[in-house]
């Protein structure tokens, strides 16, 4: 596996300096600021990171499914995936009870005051005579 490289500029000059081991492509030295990976690691944009692909014998602990070199599949069976899978379906859950919620009381609210008098207070009288004549004039 050859040693990849991420470009680093100080105030005095320019260098490169080596990749976290089995980063194909880096931004920095971490683990971290790998986008891409050398087999028999792949890139999981879940822990964004470089992490072994799983074999047989390795279980599904601490490793992806690798769908091409390089790349692991996007829902494999780790952990971190169930785990975001369910809270992915728990905020969509969320979100659609809250936008019912919030279409019953704006229902409720319509109804509750179409029900009441826009000027409860007024009341028509009949005119006197007298305020007739006065608008005459």
């Amino acid at each position: 596996m050859p040693g990849s490289q991420h470009h680093v500029i100080s105030s005095m000059f320019q260098q490169c300096k080596l990749c976290y081991k089995g980063c194909k492509m880096c931004l920095g030295p971490s683990i971290m600021d790998c986008f891409a990976c050398y087999p028999p690691y792949g890139y999981s944009s879940v822990q964004r990171q470089c992490t072994p692909c799983c074999t047989d014998q390795s279980g599904t602990d601490n490793c992806c499914h690798c769908i091409e070199e390089g790349k692991c599949a996007a829902l494999g069976n780790t952990e971190e995936n169930k785990l975001f899978n369910q809270a992915a379906i728990v905020i969509v859950v969320l979100s659609l009870v809250i936008v019912v919620i919030i279409i019953f009381i704006t229902l409720l609210t319509y109804l509750y005051c179409r029900k009441k008098p826009v000027f409860s207070s007024y009341s028509y009288g009949k005119l006197r005579q007298e305020d007739i004549n006065s608008c005459d004039s």
